[in-house]
């Protein structure tokens, strides 16, 4: 009983049932300032890359939840200011010598602009 107890008041702690693997239902919220332009791109693609890109590889590539600023992006060689064609992940996600997105569906063309237009704007 003892035992019960103490898993019980030690799972209290969670923000989300690990029992029902919910846990992305309640991860952790960006917030990014869209009353600009800049901010309305830039959250466009961030949001983007969250549900075709982030929620797969958080597992294995956990930083990449981290990236929650343009400069982030740009910092770790993922995105070049300016230079859509070649930046990193879209040569990644546009499969140039690579296997992005490993099982799903290739990004949409409206999906590259998203990306284009944000990265291009940078």
């Amino acid at each position: 009983m003892k035992y019960f107890l103490m898993f019980f008041l030690v799972s209290c702690g969670q923000n989300y049932n690990s029992n029902s693997f919910d846990a992305d239902r309640y991860g952790p919220e960006v917030e990014i300032d869209i009353s600009s332009p800049e901010g309305s791109r830039f959250a466009a693609a961030y949001n983007l890359l969250d549900s075709q890109c982030i929620k797969c590889h958080d597992g294995t590539h956990s930083f990449w939840a981290g990236f929650t600023t343009e400069q982030d992006w740009i910092d770790v060689g993922y995105v070049n200011a300016g230079d859509f064609d070649n930046s990193f992940i879209i040569k990644r996600l546009k499969n140039y010598g690579s296997d992005m997105p490993q099982g799903g569906q290739e990004l949409t063309d409206n999906e590259i602009e998203v990306l284009q237009e944000w990265i291009n704007n940078l």
